[in-house]
């Protein structure tokens, strides 16, 4: 029998540009961080939201890794009002 942490686990982070959101979708709902741009090449991260049944799985660092990796691949400067987000980067910086 799979777990739902399992699933979670497995699950795969989505982008949808259209909603300037990256999603994972799990059985409780849906974990997203949201941008917005700015201009052509900068976007500003909005916030994470995690469903609480879903909390505690690393689904919010997930989700801002792939928004990173995205918006670094792609050539974009971004900024953040997102807690989360602030958090995640200086984590990495120390």
């Amino acid at each position: 029998m799979i777990s739902v942490a399992q699933v979670i686990s497995e699950a795969e982070v989505i982008h949808e540009q259209q909603n300037n959101r990256f999603v994972i979708a799990g059985p409780t709902g849906e974990a997203e961080l949201t941008y917005e741009w700015l201009d052509q090449k900068s976007i500003n991260f909005i916030r994470t939201y995690v469903p609480l049944r879903m909390r505690g799985q690393g689904l919010a660092e997930r989700l801002v890794e792939a928004g990173l990796n995205w918006a670094s691949q792609s050539g974009l400067q971004h900024s953040t009002c997102c807690w989360f987000v602030e958090q995640y980067q200086a984590d990495r910086q120390s």
